[in-house]
């Protein structure tokens, strides 16, 4: 097993340990980072730098790197300007028992 997945492993215990409230972070921390590596994954398909994504957007080459990265709380209108522009849904927004939400 890689130090990462002993990481993991650890993270996951203490999360359920925790009980519910913990489960619940451990799975928006999983959500942020996916949509991050979603994000990532679909710019560079796309051949745009964050720069130009930046300047087709309006968003900040910061944010977006920010976004990218798993560090920003980003908006519902800011990822729908970013799944705009990149041609890609948005179907990662969920709530409660996987019901899509409304964007």
């Amino acid at each position: 097993m890689s130090d990462f997945d002993n990481l993991m492993t650890q993270i996951e215990e203490e999360a359920a340990a925790r009980g519910p409230e913990g489960l619940a972070e451990l799975n928006n921390l999983r959500a942020r980072f996916q949509l991050a590596r979603e994000l990532r994954a679909a710019r560079q398909e796309a051949g745009l730098t964050q720069q130009r994504l930046a300047e087709e957007t309006g968003i900040g080459q910061a944010e977006i790197s920010k976004i990218e990265n798993g560090d920003a709380n980003a908006t519902i209108e800011t990822l729908a300007r970013l799944g705009a522009t990149l041609q890609i849904d948005l179907h990662y927004l969920r709530r409660g028992d996987h019901e899509p939400l409304a964007v």
